[in-house]
């Protein structure tokens, strides 16, 4: 990773052996070969984890084989398979261009003759050095949302309009973002993707499948990060982690640990909800985007404290923190900036409360569906993503309805853990009774985020404690069945981001904290609560990788 960034080259080799299994979420052989979510979220953490930057070399063409396999023809559905399945790759020209913002848009589609001509141009392309096609979202003469339409060009057309772009992120370096510039190029109404004026609404339900598989750049990036400093903190006899010099070190790891855990476990639900109740997947998408940005960007920046200026130096040997850092900063603003992301789930998060959906009974048969780690999943269907979330939030009312069992019949959780679960549900509760979250939240500018991220780490908090109440028999993060060291941190750390604070754990909860991190890191598994053997050590060829990569999927 190390020498491919600093000759800024892609991570070609990685990028193959992560994109077949990648692909059999689309274009399986069969169906006993298709991937779910969740399954092809660990196979991108699995290479991701080496280097971060092959979640963007294999998923810029997700966005655009997600949006055909949406709403194409049967030809066009057709030909995107066939370039998917021999190992192509499409870009998607949409939501970026140099001097213009989303709904102002220049690049346009005219009517000429009984067709329509192309004029325009896109910036910051994925994949736009060498494509094999290109959709691209461009006005289409009308107002609002329903003015965009997409248009599939085949690869003569996306090569000829392609123009050298001197366009470099601080992060991915050797990942190509291409320019395209369109001078009345001919297009056909067949290559129209979907209806004229549905371009955008398309779009927005395609990138929930990419946003949702994009968090495993953040999570095997921290993983990353927090295993260069872990191993930093411990690994000279100096350096060991004790109650003296280094306790600012152990509370920051701990942290760091706990949040990636959250992170996780926020990430797994998420997608398998999206299987399970697919007319939530926008808003679940959504949270955990927010969630596992802040999340992941805390842990960062705890493991950056504890490396201080080793962290930051491009030549020293712990050069590769620094390549981390970079592109985690840049995956930050991938598909969503942070501030349109809030904008987002405040509206999102209005609109639930004005249909009720806060205070609506459990559905109890879907909630041990998307939180039993071991359990199957329906088949993945693109067809049932909504724009707005149809289906109200599976996991809120499922804890309130468990968690007066679990504080009256259960003791493994502690006192900590009990009343971190007794506060968490008094706040779901206040929030659901007062129906919008707060009274004042037009009275300050920042009170929307605030809005937000509480009902984020909330939602958080029902997270974890329904899937450690669906999954108490298996080893979760690398600890025997049953253990809950890695609850009552995950609990706490939420507990405190709702109340307003800011990622702190007290002294028993930092302890069993650093419990999981030593059985994850120590240990050499992937920090996740499905704790994977990762291969830190020994020659490893080209064919083992691959195969290694492949039996990295669990098999249920």
């Amino acid at each position: 990773m190390v020498a491919r960034d600093a000759a800024g080259a892609p991570p070609v080799g990685l990028a193959a052996l992560a994109g077949g299994p990648l692909r059999r979420v689309f274009a399986p052989r069969d169906d006993s070969e298709r991937l779910d979510l969740d399954q092809a979220l660990l196979v991108v953490r699995v290479a991701a984890r080496r280097d971060v930057t092959v979640m963007p070399a294999t998923m810029f063409n997700i966005t655009a084989v997600t949006q055909v396999l949406l709403a194409g023809r049967p030809d066009q559905r057709a030909r995107v398979l066939a370039v998917t399945e021999a190992g192509g790759a499409l870009g998607f020209a949409g939501l970026e261009e140099e001097t213009a913002g989303l709904f102002a848009t220049r690049c346009q589609l005219g009517r000429e003759g009984s067709g329509h001509r192309l004029d325009g141009g896109k910036w910051l392309v994925g994949l736009g050095e060498d494509p094999d096609g290109l959709v691209v979202l461009c006005h289409d003469g009308g107002r609002g949302p329903a003015a965009f339409s997409l248009v599939l060009l085949d690869q003569e057309s996306a090569r000829a309009t392609r123009s050298p772009s001197d366009s470099r992120a601080s992060g991915f370096r050797g990942v190509s973002f291409g320019r395209f510039h369109f001078a009345g190029l001919p297009v056909r109404a067949d290559q129209l993707v979907g209806g004229q004026g549905e371009g955008m609404e398309i779009t927005l339900r395609s990138l929930q499948v990419v946003r949702l598989v994009s968090l495993a750049a953040n999570l095997a990036g921290c993983d990353t990060a927090l295993r260069l400093a872990w191993g930093y903190a411990v690994g000279g006899a100096d350096r060991r982690l004790q109650t003296g010099p280094d306790a600012v070190n152990r509370q920051d790891l701990a942290v760091a640990t706990t949040a990636l855990a959250v992170a996780d476990l926020v990430s797994a639900v998420a997608v398998r909800a999206a299987q399970v109740v697919p007319g939530w997947a926008a808003t679940g998408a959504a949270l955990a985007k927010r969630l596992v940005g802040e999340l992941t960007s805390e842990a960062v920046a705890r493991c950056s404290d504890v490396l201080g200026m080793r962290g930051l130096l491009t030549d020293g040997p712990l050069r590769a923190f620094d390549v981390v850092r970079r592109d985690l900063a840049v995956a930050r603003y991938v598909d969503t900036s942070p501030q349109d992301l809030v904008r987002e789930l405040g509206t999102r998060l209005d609109a639930a409360h004005r249909v009720g959906g806060a205070g609506r009974p459990a559905d109890t048969g879907l909630v041990p569906r998307v939180c039993a780690l071991d359990g199957d999943l329906p088949p993945f269907g693109l067809a049932a993503f909504t724009l707005a979330s149809a289906r109200p939030d599976p996991l809120v009312p499922a804890l309130l309805e468990v968690a007066p069992t679990i504080q009256a019949g259960l003791t493994e959780l502690g006192d900590s853990g009990r009343d971190a679960l007794t506060a968490l549900t008094a706040l779901l509760t206040e929030l659901g009774a007062e129906g919008r979250g707060t009274d004042d939240r037009e009275a300050a500018p920042g009170s929307t985020a605030s809005r937000v991220d509480r009902h984020c780490a909330l939602w958080a908090g029902a997270a974890v404690t329904l899937t450690w109440w669906h999954n108490r028999g298996l080893p979760l993060f690398g600890l025997p069945p049953g253990s809950v060291d890695w609850v009552a941190p995950a609990l706490n750390l939420v507990l405190d981001c709702a109340r307003g604070g800011r990622f702190r754990l007290d002294a028993r909860s930092a302890e069993q904290a650093l419990v999981v991190a030593r059985a994850l890191l120590d240990g050499d598994r992937l920090v996740s609560a499905v704790a994977l053997p990762l291969v830190e050590r020994g020659a490893v060829t080209r064919g083992d990788a691959a195969e290694r990569l492949a039996a990295a999927v669990p098999q249920r």
